[in-house]
């Protein structure tokens, strides 16, 4: 966690297989003051670039609520988003992705041209 707020965490993933190999991501975990209460999900942004139907290019915001659209702390922990966080760079199916609708068209109807983005 960050040294002023301990609700604030970083975080790199580093991809070993699928159109992202070798990728490796830094992130930052933010928690809500109410993190506790019904529908109070996670924050998760990349500081590093990521072209992915999940997340927004401009911001790097990661879409939780895709994934989660009700959050239910007694269902949900930190585990089941940092999961969800791992599967958008081994998915194949991008069906319900909202956050970068660009990549989403892209990698349906141009798989070629969406991994040369991914390279970037």
């Amino acid at each position: 966690p960050a040294m002023d707020d301990l609700r604030h965490f970083f975080g790199i993933i580093f991809v070993r297989r699928g159109p992202y190999t070798n990728g490796i991501f830094k992130f930052e975990l933010k928690l809500p003051p109410k993190y506790n209460d019904v529908n109070m999900w996670p924050e998760i942004t990349f500081s590093s670039y990521v072209y992915n139907p999940y997340v927004d290019e401009k911001s790097g915001q990661l879409d939780v609520k895709s994934a989660y659209p009700e959050w239910d702390p007694s269902r949900h922990y930190l585990v089941t988003v940092l999961t969800y966080l791992k599967k958008i760079f081994y998915s194949k199916n991008f069906s319900d992705a909202k956050a970068n609708m660009d990549a989403k068209q892209l990698s349906e109807k141009e798989p070629e041209t969406y991994r040369k983005k991914v390279d970037e």
